[in-house]
């Protein structure tokens, strides 16, 4: 039986139906695509850096603590106390499961900021393993840290400073690199 011509030409050769699905497909690559290349170039903010240090601290997971510190730092304590990589994270973890591991809940609050110059970060890079690192952008937090014990019997809040900066377009936790640096030497 012949069908109706109802003078409608299919774009580029599809049907409507099929239109529809690669117009889809088409859209959902845009996305990922956008969000792969934010991911690989975006870096993270200085925010994301304190709330990472934060979890690999509630977590005591070394390897997560290892990823708030640039690998530059880490290589040259690696050098320096004659450390694989393996063995440095286990040192880390020790640290982390001695001084931390009575708390699974710990809940930041940002309570304020000012932005560090090259200056006022000084003071903190006076170490020989910093000598090579140049930071050009830094932030102290005034944060409001709340630790709960495991089974919520003991609850602790502080008041703390953090300081975070930008090296090679992430942000770092320089309270990250006094905890790997003191897993290390201790």
């Amino acid at each position: 039986m012949p069908t109706a011509d109802t003078g409608k030409k299919p774009f580029l050769g599809m049907s409507g139906k099929n239109l529809i699905i690669a117009l889809g497909c088409i859209v959902v690559t845009v996305i990922l695509v956008i969000v792969l290349l934010c991911a690989l170039f975006g870096g993270n903010s200085a925010k994301e850096a304190v709330k990472d240090y934060y979890d690999a601290i509630e977590d005591c997971d070394a390897e997560d603590l290892m990823d708030t510190v640039p690998s530059e730092y880490l290589k040259s304590l690696m050098e320096q106390n004659d450390l694989s990589k393996k063995e440095l994270e286990k040192e880390i973890q020790k640290y982390l499961d001695n001084y931390y591991d009575n708390y699974d809940d710990i809940k930041v609050t940002f309570q304020g900021q000012e932005k560090l110059d090259e200056e006022d970060f000084a003071e903190y890079l006076d170490s020989d393993e910093l000598d090579d690192i140049q930071i050009k952008k830094a932030t102290q937090y005034e944060l409001k840290v709340r630790y709960r014990s495991d089974h919520g019997d003991k609850v602790e809040t502080k008041t703390e400073e953090f300081v975070v900066f930008k090296y090679k377009g992430s942000w770092y936790s320089m309270d990250a690199m006094l905890l790997v640096t003191m897993a290390a030497y201790f």
